[in-house]
């Protein structure tokens, strides 16, 4: 009789301890994957010394630069040079470089600074210190190409300005009608890099903080008419500003300005298309307003409140964006928004801005083979804070002291949210960060919690006259740079822990899977061996019976043989039998 076959009682279960968590086998499977090609083992022989020789050992420079975070914070400082009615004052300077990363601050006598600080000074260090005579385009080089290349890569960024009123933070962002700031240039290298390939269709549009919808025909076309509407408005605000001599600063002229200034462009591997939409708001004593949207008859502009999407990340709903074909439509959007803003003059400042403005830049990374897609959309913003105010400085009253107060309120709140990530870091527990006392914070949370990067550039004063003021913006940006640089260590080590789990697991699967088929395999020869056991005896049986049949037939002939043989050896008559005669009588 057949043996039953065993093969059902050879799938693998793991013998595990009833306290140990239960891990599928990586063989048995109640339903087998059907195979639809050759089977690469390639990963299984890869060798892992390397990786681990990577990971092993912190102090190692060169594998301190392999592990680097991409797209790490940055606080940078930049100096304003004296102006002409400083110079002609003498006024005193408080500031020395020290090297291209430190400066020292140093009070003067009628400072109201502790006096031990009048004697020493105090040494302030940031990512890159750029003196007063750097020009704007030092500047840009210095600090905006990686981010704006980053942006280009797929990675979200934020850059933003902070310091006193007059420190020179609207120069450096927007500047001046013969030397322009980091925005346009921005713009300008945005669309070197992505020559020839942009998208000029008008099907995909943002959403929320950082989507996108696909629109119809008929969206499309409203679409087209709303871009056409506001082109219209900055033909108004250019032939405004040929008849008015007190434009703004930094809005006259953008587009021939670029013509005669030299940007090296980067360049994108990618062979895709980019879509780029661009929106610009600012932040009003606490209100979201719409620099794109021109005013009602009243005088009055519409308030947009802020929202989250279902991710938690923040936008303003109902915000107007833009998509713009070149760096032209981009300036002369930025140049209708700088009419729309809130300024005024102060004491200190004749052209002082009374918000926060916010230019954002999104990219949409489309594949446009076939049916076109969108695989990516990341966003760039560049932020121009209001700078601080001090009331016994500026004597601001009624609607200025209102807008001082807001002013004020919303740069506090941001050093708390700083100095709280600071404190959260350093004890390594979880803390209450106050984003959503004020709208900028709340509006910025989300590069600040880990969604994008920052670039935070400081604006101070060499005159000796704002001191104080100084000294706080130079504080609070220590707090910034020492949080960025303890974000970067624990990021760090956060990656290098990662690498070493991913790494310990690889190798526990693969001793686990080497185990389980070496098991397997034990258990598979054993069954071969008992069937192949079976298998002979079962052959050696059919051929013992195959033998025993073949004999009885081979005798069975014998036997015939032997009868005829016999009958051919007895005597004829003895063959014939006795002879009958018969006679006829």
């Amino acid at each position: 009789m057949r043996k039953t076959s065993r093969s059902g009682q050879h799938r693998m279960e793991p013998n595990l301890d009833k306290e140990e968590f239960f891990r599928p086998s990586y063989i048995a499977s109640a339903e087998p994957l059907q195979r639809t090609g050759p089977v690469s083992v390639e990963d299984l022989k890869t060798d892992l010394s390397g990786d681990f020789s990577l990971v092993s050992s912190d102090s190692d420079t060169s594998q301190r630069n392999v592990l680097e975070p991409k797209g790490h914070i940055q606080v940078c400082l930049r100096i304003r040079p004296f102006t002409s009615l400083e110079r002609e004052n003498e006024l005193q300077s408080c500031v020395s470089i020290e090297d291209s990363t430190s400066v020292i601050l140093k009070p003067p006598q009628y400072s109201l600074s502790r006096l031990s600080e009048k004697t020493v000074g105090q040494k302030f260090t940031f990512s890159q210190v750029f003196a007063p005579e750097t020009t704007q385009e030092e500047f840009f080089e210095g600090t905006m190409k990686q981010p704006v290349q980053d942006f280009l890569d797929g990675y979200n960024r934020l850059i933003f300005t902070y310091g006193v009123t007059n420190a020179g933070k609207t120069y450096t962002f927007q500047g001046t009608e013969d030397d322009i700031g980091i925005l346009p240039r921005t713009m300008d290298m945005l669309f070197k890099s992505i020559q020839g390939r942009l998208y000029t269709a008008m099907d995909f549009k943002p959403h929320q903080c950082r989507d996108y919808i696909r629109l119809t025909r008929d969206q499309v076309k409203e679409e087209t008419a709303i871009k056409n509407s506001i082109l219209r408005l900055t033909k108004e605000v250019d032939h405004q500003d040929s008849t008015n001599s007190k434009a703004p600063v930094g809005c006259k002229d953008l587009e021939e300005l670029l013509k005669g200034s030299e940007q090296s462009s980067t360049t994108v591997k990618n062979h895709v298309k980019f879509s780029l939409w661009v929106s610009f708001c600012d932040i009003y004593n606490e209100c979201f307003y719409d620099l794109l949207i021109p005013m009602s008859n009243n005088k009055k502009r519409k308030t947009l409140r802020l929202a989250q999407d279902i991710k938690g990340c923040s936008y303003v709903k109902g915000l107007q964006w833009v998509q713009i074909s070149d760096s032209k439509e981009a300036f002369r959007l930025l140049k209708l928004g700088l009419k729309h803003q809130s300024i005024a003059s102060t004491k200190l400042n004749t052209f002082s801005s009374r918000s926060h403005s916010i230019f954002t830049v999104k990219i949409l990374k489309v594949e446009d083979s076939g049916a076109p897609q969108v695989t990516r959309v990341n966003e760039l913003s560049l932020c121009d804070l209001a700078g601080s105010e001090r009331y016994a400085k500026t004597h601001n009253e009624g609607h200025r002291l209102k807008e001082s107060g807001n002013i004020n309120t919303s740069l506090l709140i941001l050093g708390k949210c700083i100095n709280a990530l600071k404190n959260s870091q350093q004890s390594k527990s979880q803390q209450h960060i106050p984003f959503r006392e004020s709208k900028l914070t709340h509006f910025l949370q989300g590069f600040f919690s880990g969604k994008g990067s920052v670039y935070m550039i400081v604006n101070i004063s060499q005159c000796a006259s704002p001191y104080d003021e100084t000294l706080h913006v130079l504080k609070f940006s220590a707090i910034a740079q020492k949080m960025l640089l303890n974000l970067i260590e624990e990021l760090k080590n956060k990656l290098i822990a990662e690498k070493k789990n991913k790494l310990l697991l690889e190798l526990k699967i693969r001793e686990e899977v080497m185990q389980e088929f070496a098991q397997y395999f034990a258990e598979q020869e054993i069954y071969f061996n008992e069937f192949l056991s079976y298998e002979r005896e079962r052959l050696q049986e059919d051929s013992d019976r195959r033998l025993e049949i073949f004999k009885e037939l081979v005798n069975g002939d014998l036997e015939d043989m032997d009868e005829e043989n016999e009958l051919k050896d007895k005597p004829c008559s003895e063959q014939a039998g006795p002879l009958v005669f018969e006679a006829d009588f």
